[in-house]
């Protein structure tokens, strides 16, 4: 089962794009996460949540701003890709399912 839950704070406000492949919306975001050994260290985790007309996460993600508290839930899903400089690469996000206010 790919289920992941992350809890952190916003880096940026969620941005609404269009993806041309899917041809579908879906909002683009950071979510900052303290690691749980106390080591003072933070990751920077991607998010992404598809949007459909009417879709509660929609709703939400709308009033979001830098540095608020959020709770995701999602799958974590890889991406392969080459960049301008045409060395592969890989990217990692989690593919939103349900999202919330922090706690």
């Amino acid at each position: 089962m790919n289920l992941i839950k992350i809890t952190g704070n916003l880096v940026n406000k969620p941005e609404l794009t269009f993806c041309e492949e899917s041809r579908r919306y879906l909002y683009q975001f950071c979510v900052a996460v303290n690691r749980p050994n106390g080591s003072g260290l933070t990751d920077f985790i991607p998010c992404c949540a598809n949007i459909t007309h009417g879709d509660k996460n929609d709703m939400k993600l709308k009033y979001f701003n830098k540095g608020d508290k959020i709770q995701v839930t999602g799958a974590l899903t890889t991406r392969r890709y080459e960049d301008r400089y045409k060395q592969k690469r890989t990217a990692f996000e989690i593919e939103c399912n349900e999202i919330a206010y922090g706690f």
